[in-house]
């Protein structure tokens, strides 16, 4: 396997990726070596924000999310480029890192 390796669910199909543009936000799986999978959450700002004023609504402060990338357009290759990017940096690959659960799944 060449990492890192981008997992969507195995039924994801092109009308997903539709509307994970249209949504603003996706969460997909990254294979950063054979042991270690992180979780990324992509987000437009528009999208941030509007989830920002929704919390406040409920008597929640902040959106909290340790691993949140904040895109322009949410789409498939901006993921592709985003996740080759932090793969290259390090930033993914995180020795400590055993958080390997669905991010924004708390909520």
């Amino acid at each position: 396997m060449i990492y890192p390796n981008i997992r969507y669910p195995e039924d994801f199909d092109e009308w997903d990726f539709v509307d994970m543009e249209e949504l603003g936000s996706a969460k997909v799986q990254v294979d950063v070596s054979p042991d270690q999978t992180v979780f990324l959450q992509f987000i437009t700002p528009a999208r941030l924000l509007s989830n920002l004023e929704g919390l406040e609504t409920v008597g929640i402060p902040c959106f909290d999310s340790r691993r949140l990338v904040v895109v322009k357009k949410v789409t498939k290759e901006n993921i592709a480029k985003s996740v080759a990017y932090l793969y290259e940096k390090g930033w993914l690959l995180d020795k400590n890192d055993n958080s390997s659960h669905d991010i924004g799944s708390e909520r």
